[in-house]
């Protein structure tokens, strides 16, 4: 299970999404959707450890985490498939 709480993600000023929850079970099927600029890429880019969060927590099986990169992500069982390769 992969449970996130209070994520938020700001750079340069801007905040990028704020304060997300959200509890996924294993096996479940996820999508994120909403406008351009909602947050969605930044929010995998956070999980898949592109980016790290500016504060919130991540927790996979209960246990509290830290993605600090996708390799760490990948152990973890989550993996992000870009869309576009550039």
């Amino acid at each position: 299970m992969l449970t996130i709480k209070n994520l938020t993600k700001s750079h340069a000023g801007r905040t990028l999404f704020r304060e997300t929850e959200m509890t996924i079970n294993w096996g479940e099927r996820v999508a994120l959707v909403g406008p351009n600029g909602a947050g969605k890429s930044t929010l995998m880019n956070v999980l898949a450890g592109t980016f790290p969060p500016t504060e919130g927590e991540i927790y996979i099986n209960g246990k509290k985490v830290q993605i600090t990169n996708a390799k760490v992500a990948n152990q973890h069982g989550i993996r992000f498939i870009h869309q576009e390769l550039n």
